[in-house]
């Protein structure tokens, strides 16, 4: 029977638990403001849908054919 010794692992190759906490944070905060904003769109669709609005593209008389 083969038993594989554990690699060592060096401490220059373990990642700092202040690194570790700040991308956590980080990626917490990103799909916080994902949500948010896609929250935001949803609400602004809804009113302009309720209002009988449409959105529409306007363009300068010259480009109009």
């Amino acid at each position: 029977m083969l038993i594989k010794k554990p690699a060592d692992i060096k401490p220059s190759e373990i990642t700092p638990e202040s690194v570790y906490r700040n991308r956590r944070e980080f990626m917490k905060d990103s799909a916080t403001m994902a949500v948010g904003a896609a929250a935001f769109g949803g609400a602004a669709a809804t009113a302009l849908a309720q209002n009988g609005d449409q959105l529409k593209a306007s363009a300068p008389e010259a480009l109009q054919r």
